[in-house]
């Protein structure tokens, strides 16, 4: 991993393989941007931590709120059919 980074740097820089830069040179600036993508890479996964929680809490509210107009609808629903019970047994009776 450390050879790659340092020839990608290399490349970017504008040097060839037979740069003077010491090895030591490369490897802290290796380990510089080691850190650096580690650090991104920590940052990347709190926000994604922060958006899936929001997402959750986003869907927990979509959800409680389908449910109450489910709730709603069946009971309007069983009003209706309880109405045509009654309507029909009424009907019945009289006839």
């Amino acid at each position: 991993m450390t050879q790659m980074i340092e020839r990608l740097m290399r490349k970017l820089l504008g040097k060839g393989e037979d740069s003077i830069l010491e090895k030591d040179e490369w490897k802290g600036r290796v380990n510089y941007i080691s850190d650096e993508m580690q650090r991104l890479n920590m940052e990347t996964i709190q926000e994604t931590k922060v958006l899936l929680n929001s997402l959750e809490h986003s869907s927990r509210l979509e959800l409680h709120e389908l449910e109450r107009r489910l709730d709603k609808n069946l009971e309007k629903l069983y009003t209706r059919v309880e109405d045509m019970m009654i309507s029909t047994m009424t009907r019945s009776g009289n006839g």
